[in-house]
């Protein structure tokens, strides 16, 4: 996957037009990378992947938190069978013809590569590893979730990188370890994720759409998603572990 190697400016104001426009549509973060930034080791990432970093270029990675997106799509934009993604890619979509049209992006998240969003995640300082298997934001906990990730071909600002430590290293009496069922939450670097997945399969399984231990999980609690929100994105991924484990 290539994109120009023609990079052109575009004035330092389009990023806060941006950070504005994406806020009202209920994505609360965003990130713009300088690939030529990253460490080796994520480069790679994307070289293994096929995907090409131009001089010059940006990865912009968009994310929403807490239950503002799932309410605004819920009540208004449920109308496809992934509402999620539709939205996400039509939102950014009206942003590029209305203010970067001559602008060229080619979409990495949503899409069918197998893209580092944990790693670009990391990257912009959004969110740390942890016992869970899920990435932790100081601030928001476990809810939050990358959706969207592009390469696009104008050499506009980068924001900052968030500096923060991770919460998972300052909490003392985790919580999340003993209220898994499975014995999967042990320590950041040994997440059991076959036993995790084996034990969400199981027919009635009380791990099935909700995860107990990260309900547990003090730190972001009043960012945490409602049981709806959180019984829909469960069930689309236990279609998926069933289809993998099964």
């Amino acid at each position: 996957m290539e994109v120009g190697s023609d990079l052109e400016e575009t004035p330092r104001s389009g990023v806060s037009l941006l950070t504005k426009w994406l806020k009202a549509k209920g994505f609360s973060l965003l990130s713009v990378m300088d690939p030529e930034e990253w460490p080796n080791s994520l480069r790679l990432q994307f070289r293994s992947l096929n995907i090409g970093l131009p001089k010059g270029c940006r990865i912009v990675l968009i994310g929403s938190v807490g239950g503002e997106l799932w309410e605004i799509i819920r009540k208004n934009h449920w109308t496809s069978p992934d509402p999620i993604d539709t939205y996400t890619i039509k939102t950014i979509e009206e942003f590029k013809g209305r203010e970067w049209s001559h602008a060229k992006i080619d979409w990495l998240y949503p899409g069918t590569l197998p893209v580092p969003l944990q790693q670009l995640s990391r990257q912009a300082g959004w969110s740390h590893p942890s016992l869970l298997g899920l990435d932790i934001s100081p601030k928001f906990g476990t809810w939050f979730a990358c959706r969207a990730a592009l390469v696009i071909d104008l050499n506009i600002e980068c924001t900052l990188k968030i500096e923060s430590q991770s919460p998972c290293d300052e909490c003392v009496k985790k919580p999340c370890q003993p209220k898994c069922p499975a014995g999967a939450v042990r320590s950041i670097d040994t997440f059991g994720l076959n036993e995790c997945a084996s034990y969400r399969i199981l027919d009635g399984s009380p791990c099935d759409y909700q995860c107990m231990s990260r309900i547990s999980c003090p730190v972001g609690s009043s960012w945490r998603y409602t049981n709806e929100q959180m019984n829909y994105h469960g069930e689309n991924a236990l279609i998926g572990l069933k289809k993998f484990y099964s």
